[in-house]
């Protein structure tokens, strides 16, 4: 997933950069509203204990949910989450120019 976001220093608007995460073993993945254009408004982490293969050994998952502002919303759990890149964009945010 690549998330575009605007880059603050000390308070003020710097710049927009484009972050890069990867998520490992997705399960119980539901997305709704996927269109041509996808804003936003907060990713969300939480660590949750589910159960693996064998039920009686709990494990830790990442809950991750994903809120709109338009199109596309979800939420999922993943096993592990990875910023694998994170560049200054030529794209522009919204807000703050």
């Amino acid at each position: 997933m690549r998330l575009l976001v605007p880059e603050f220093k000390n308070g003020v608007h710097v710049g927009d950069v484009e972050v890069e995460f990867r998520f490992s073993d997705i399960e119980q993945l539901k997305l709704e509203n996927f269109n041509h254009q996808n804003v936003v408004s907060t990713l969300t982490f939480r660590e949750v204990i589910g159960t693996g293969e064998i039920p009686s050994n709990p494990v830790a998952r990442i809950y991750v949910d994903l809120d709109d502002i338009f199109g596309v919303w979800g939420t999922f759990t993943c096993s592990h989450v990875e910023v694998t890149e994170v560049i200054t964009s030529a794209y522009k945010t919204g807000g703050g120019h």
